[in-house]
C-alpha cells in the first residue's frame, strides 16, 4: 500500500482512539486499486478498534478486484462480503 493509504490508516486508527467512527465507501465498484487496498487494510483495522466500514457497490460492473475485498471482509465480525447482504428496491 502507498504511504498516502498507510496515513491515511494510521489517521484513523488515532480517530478510533478517542470515540468510534464510521466510514462510508460509496460506489466502491469504481474504486482504483489503491483504494480498494486502504479498504482492505480498513477491514482489517476494524477488528481492532472500534470502526464501522459501510461499503456500497452496485452488482454491475462486476469487478473480480471488487469481488475479492468483499470476500476477505476481515472486522470483529467477521462479516467480510456484506453482512446485511444486497439490498434490493
Amino acid at each position: 500500500m502507498r504511504a498516502a493509504g498507510e496515513r491515511l490508516v494510521g489517521l484513523v486508527q488515532r480517530e478510533c482512539a478517542d470515540s468510534p467512527v464510521v466510514l462510508v465507501g460509496d460506489d466502491l465498484q469504481w474504486a482504483d486499486e489503491a483504494s480498494l487496498g486502504v479498504w482492505s487494510r480498513l477491514a482489517e483495522v476494524a477488528g481492532q478498534v472500534p470502526l464501522l466500514l459501510v461499503g456500497v457497490c452496485r452488482p454491475v460492473p462486476r469487478r473480480v478486484e471488487v469481488d475479492r475485498v468483499r470476500a476477505g471482509g476481515g472486522g470483529a465480525s467477521g462479516c467480510g462480503g456484506g453482512g446485511v447482504g444486497a439490498v434490493g428496491w
